[in-house]
């Protein structure tokens, strides 16, 4: 195995939305609201996907709720601040990249999201190409995300391994001929890496 491919959110950062509304000043009743206006509702697809700006999906869910807008927008700009790396699976990043293997990533992520770890985290040079949603507007599972990154890096599918949390994201994969590995832990994912003698 060649290519080893990594999503972003539940595998090299934190994706934890109950996390994200925790860290704002309102009451318990107005959080559950935050997480299923923001996070679980169809729009956040379309944040992904990079059809709706900031600006533009703050708008919607205050128009759509009785949320004020400026908490909406705090708990979107706290997003990225929140998401922070897991320094156990960079770790496993360097370590494959010194076998000689080649890493990718494949992320559903916005734009703003994006930006603020491509400033913040310099181990994002270690990836030899990057497949972001909000840049291609294409998102997981859709089967054209998985065909863009293995047409855009010269991939066979045969010789590539995908590490998702998400077991349709990993589905939509295998129906290309993508093989893949779902992330747990960083340790149960070394200790599968290891079996598979990718380390």
């Amino acid at each position: 195995m060649q290519n080893i491919v990594f999503d972003f959110g539940g595998v090299i950062f934190r994706w934890e939305p109950e996390r994200i509304v925790q860290a704002v000043e309102c009451d318990e009743q107005t959080r559950v609201h935050l997480l299923e206006n923001i996070f679980r509702h169809p729009k956040w697809l379309d944040f992904d996907r990079g059809t709706l700006t900031v600006d533009e999906i703050v708008q919607h869910t205050a128009q759509r709720t009785a949320l004020p807008a400026p908490l909406i927008a705090q708990v979107i700009e706290l997003v990225p601040v929140l998401m922070t790396p897991f320094p156990e699976t960079i770790d496993l990043l360097y370590q494959i990249k010194s076998t000689g293997r080649r890493v990718y990533a494949l992320s559903n992520m916005p734009e703003p999201s994006m930006t603020y770890f491509e400033t913040h985290y310099n181990f994002l040079d270690a990836f030899d190409g990057m497949v972001i949603s909000s840049r291609v507007h294409m998102i997981k599972p859709e089967p054209q995300i998985y065909h863009y990154l293995l047409q855009t890096y010269c991939l066979h599918p045969q010789e590539t391994l995908f590490i998702d949390d998400v077991e349709v994201n990993l589905q939509a994969a295998a129906a290309t001929g993508i093989q893949t590995l779902k992330f747990v832990s960083p340790s149960q994912c070394k200790e599968e890496l290891a079996k598979l003698g990718i380390l």
